[in-house]
């Protein structure tokens, strides 16, 4: 073993032996030799370095058969195995990520997004807060639910996978338990506050690979599902969805969303709200919140054929690095450097970036910065956004260069 592989093996035994116990589901009984902590670790720096491989997966198959491992032990071995495997037993490895993932671990989640859909999760969205009454939506959905008063608890869980948060929690589109207070204090007459007993809980996760992780709360939550062409949900978890996948696919190739409700005895409903495109899914969900009937059927729904200002403004930041690093070969060679680049582009329907053209301030005009500049605008990537393979989004966009790193907005 070389010397590093000493000290990563070493730090990770200190790190041992903490966190609840759990058996994997589906293991045998405990063998009589459980495999030990340092076998473990082993196992782990050489899944890691890519050495003694056929014996690491003994020892990881052995210590997830024990039944005594750790939690955190359980999802280091699970991910470990999962590795191996990826080439070789693809149902198998989803089996070990999909247990890592049951036990909320992150990276589980997106390994198993890789896996089952080919390629990385897209960057995260965030949350925001919300202020509004609720839409039409919410009182609609909160029809499956009993009416609050005061005698009488509800439980309303919302699971969300995918989309972007920011846009459900300005909507307000799921919003049951405002509903139903609002709708409780209707029923009240002229009483300007009304006493209920309503528990909310929301839980909005990035991507359906999150789906394990809440398994057990699936079968009685009203289950959100938001796809797009770059999220589409593997057959595994399609029963999930509220339209079949070919109908979502039909809807992508016309160009469109789509929204859909599915009714489930017993239970809220599942709903799919669907764009080719994740910028699109704000223009689809408004569709829906504003829906005070919900759909028997999918519903397509018309969506904007151009690139939005964000999704513009996401690919220029994305690459703010480059443009940065051509910035700051200026300023080695003349520090007073400051001023703005002005970027010129067009992008194609397929999200290719062409006709280029930068111009600076007299401040940064230098023919290697513009050169620079030019390079690092082609080589920018945006999401297919058009089925015209004729179309353009014609782009001006720029950016101020100063001491530190920042862009001055534009569009």
């Amino acid at each position: 073993m070389n010397p590093m592989g000493t000290r990563i093996a070493f730090a990770l035994v200190l790190l041992a032996g903490c966190g609840e116990t759990s058996a994997a589901p589906g293991t045998a009984p405990a063998p009589a030799n459980v495999t030990s902590e340092g076998a473990l670790e082993q196992a782990l720096v050489d899944v890691d370095i890519g050495q003694n491989l056929e014996t690491a997966r003994e020892t990881l198959t052995t210590t997830l058969a024990s039944g005594t491992v750790s939690k955190a032990d359980r999802v280091r071995a699970d991910l470990a195995l999962a590795k191996l495997l990826e080439s070789t037993d693809k149902e198998r490895a989803v089996t070990l990520l999909e247990d890592a993932a049951s036990l909320d671990d992150e990276a589980a989640q997106k390994r198993l997004f890789r896996l089952l859909a080919g390629r990385d999760a897209p960057s995260s969205w965030l949350r925001n807060t919300w202020d509004a009454p609720p839409p039409a939506s919410a009182f609609a959905f909160a029809r499956y639910f009993p009416a609050a008063t005061a005698d009488n608890e509800v439980d309303v869980q919302v699971l969300a996978f995918g989309g972007d948060a920011r846009t459900t929690d300005t909507l307000g589109t799921f919003h049951v338990g405002d509903a139903l207070r609002s709708s409780a204090l209707d029923a009240c007459g002229l009483c300007e506050q009304v006493k209920t007993s309503i528990r909310t809980s929301s839980s909005h996760m990035e991507f359906w690979s999150a789906i394990p992780a809440y398994a057990a709360k699936l079968e009685k939550a009203l289950v959100v599902l938001y796809v797009d062409e770059e999220t589409m949900v593997p057959e595994r978890y399609a029963k999930w969805l509220a339209a079949p996948e070919a109908d979502i696919r039909a809807a992508f190739a016309r160009g469109e969303g789509l929204v859909a409700v599915k009714e489930r005895p017993g239970a809220p409903p599942l709903v799919t709200v669907a764009a080719p495109r994740v910028a699109q899914l704000l223009t689809v969900e408004a569709t829906l919140a504003a829906m005070g009937e919900l759909p028997k059927q999918p519903v397509p729904v018309k969506v904007h054929d151009t690139l939005t200002k964000n999704e513009i403004q996401r690919g220029i930041r994305a690459n703010f690095g480059a443009f940065w690093t051509c910035y700051e070969a200026l300023v080695t060679r003349r520090p007073e450097a400051r001023g703005k680049a002005n970027l010129g582009f067009a992008v194609t329907a397929s999200g290719k970036v062409e006709d280029v053209h930068v111009t600076l301030d007299a401040t940064l005009e230098d023919p290697e910065v513009r050169a620079c500049f030019e390079k690092a605008t082609r080589a920018m990537h945006y999401p297919a956004w058009s089925k015209n393979p004729s179309a353009k989004t014609t782009v001006r966009y720029p950016i101020q260069l100063a001491n530190g790193p920042g862009d001055g907005g534009g569009g």
